[in-house]
């Protein structure tokens, strides 16, 4: 993000990486909208860096993408970087943790990343810029004892970001 100043959708920015994210971006001179489903957290970071627009959102609901994306541009003009950086790590042995807690996982780690890409990559194509960053940690590329879950959650989204850059290598 060298290039002129760009609007970016971060997920997860309430704290750890996404707010690391957030506050890079707004040290190198881009906007950021920050989303996450921590509204406390959210103020925290408002708080920190003035500048900054915030949304409640839970990535695992399209209908609230929607809504939010739609509010923040309508605010504050086109987004033009989607980091989808939203996660949750549950540890234990794979047979100990909770079918509950593997669908929380799955849904926030996967199905989150896919419904942000479902939102804005229409609207980058149609305005023909745009980049989409998916975070996916070195769970992407080595299972981990006690994180079966996550690891399979990450390595899905590395495969699914090359499929979709396959899909549109030519945009």
């Amino acid at each position: 993000m060298n290039e002129a100043p760009k609007r970016a959708l971060v997920t997860g920015a309430a704290k750890g990486i996404g707010a690391a994210i957030a506050r890079r971006c707004v040290e190198t001179g881009h906007q950021v909208v920050a989303v996450d489903i921590d509204r406390e957290g959210l103020s925290k970071l408002r708080e920190e860096l003035p500048g900054i627009e915030t949304a409640v959102l839970d990535v695992r609901d399209l209908t609230a993408w929607e809504r939010v994306v739609e509010g923040a541009e309508t605010q504050g003009g086109p987004i033009d970087v989607l980091i989808n950086n939203a996660g949750v790590c549950l540890p234990g042995p794979c047979d100990q943790v909770s079918a509950e807690d593997d669908r929380l996982t799955v849904e926030v780690n996967l199905i989150g990343v896919m419904n942000g890409v479902r939102t804005l990559l229409p609207r980058f194509l149609g305005r023909n810029r745009g980049h989409v960053i998916n975070v996916a940690s070195m769970g992407a590329f080595s299972p981990s004892p006690g994180l079966a879950t996550y690891c399979a959650t990450k390595h899905a989204v590395r495969a699914y970001t090359h499929s979709c850059s396959f899909d549109h290598r030519h945009t």
